[in-house]
């Protein structure tokens, strides 16, 4: 027996296929990744044909079989779930936790935290962009071109400017690294290859890396860039 969205070459041997729905668009539900992070999924459209969501395959099959559980939903399979495994304990279904430290304090679960770093004039600030890069690298899930193209060249010009082995200079590769923030923040799925950028454009924006940025690395619509350039030009009074 095979459970599937698509008739695969593995499904093709199989004696009994189930269609199943696309989760992320045709059925209610949660997704969970390793590192404990949950995303709610919401049906935005009906499955096509005979293909069913996930939980009313089971549940069919256990009726089939003489267990009848009804018919669950996505909460009550989640709320089953969280009772039993640690790691989802606290959580609730409905998004209606306030995020602050109280809201999620009362609920038994945590809020993420963020750092704020600060470097003096000693410190290789290349090398710190290219571990940041790197890790975006690491982290990208692949399926959009800004993202998963973007990263890796981030990282590989910023790997050029610290080795002093630029891509015919170090100023065309700030000027690409300009153009990479740009299409990253504005052309990427997700909040990851969005944010991507932020530290490398936030350097561009205070020449931080010791190459002074071509017109063509527009650092405009970052915040250090406008308030320097306020600072530069303040608007008439």
């Amino acid at each position: 027996m095979v459970q599937d969205i698509f008739l695969t070459k593995t499904a093709e041997y199989a004696d009994v296929v189930f269609p199943a729905a696309a989760d992320w668009c045709e059925a209610d539900g949660t997704v969970t990744n390793s590192e404990r992070r949950v995303q709610r999924t919401r049906k935005a459209i009906d499955p096509p044909g005979q293909a069913w969501p996930d939980l009313k395959i089971i549940s069919e099959l256990a009726k089939r079989m003489g267990h009848d559980w009804g018919d669950p939903t996505a909460e009550q399979a989640w709320d089953e779930l969280r009772s039993l495994s640690a790691m989802h304990a606290g959580m609730s279904y409905p998004r209606d936790t306030p995020l602050t430290f109280e809201g999620t304090r009362e609920i038994g679960a945590s809020l993420g935290s963020g750092v704020i770093m600060l470097f003096d004039d000693q410190v290789d600030l290349v090398d710190i962009l290219t571990r940041v890069a790197a890790f975006f690298r690491d982290e990208s899930c692949g399926q959009c071109v800004p993202c998963r193209v973007g990263t890796v060249r981030q990282e590989e010009a910023l790997a050029r400017l610290g080795s002093g082995r630029s891509n015919g200079s170090a100023a065309a590769d700030v000027e690409l690294l300009g153009k990479l923030c740009l299409v990253m923040k504005d052309a990427s799925i997700c909040g990851l290859g969005q944010t991507a950028p932020a530290a490398l454009q936030s350097a561009l924006a205070l020449n931080l890396l010791g190459v002074g940025a071509s017109d063509a690395a527009d650092t405009s619509r970052t915040p250090e860039s406008l308030d320097r350039r306020q600072a530069e030009d303040p608007l008439p009074t």
